[in-house]
């Protein structure tokens, strides 16, 4: 259940950032390190429930 849990909160991230990102931006990782890490601590959030 944890790694389904934490596999949707990747792919969501990733996704939302593929959506979001700016095409004629810059190459930076940023944006996507941001929204992975929030996605993965609010994954984490659910499991000590």
């Amino acid at each position: 259940m944890h790694a389904a849990m934490i596999n949707a909160a990747l792919r969501a991230a990733v996704e939302h950032h593929a959506f979001h990102a700016d095409p004629a931006g810059d190459e930076t990782t940023d944006g996507v390190e941001a929204a992975v890490s929030e996605a993965l601590l609010i994954a984490a959030r659910g499991f000590s429930r």
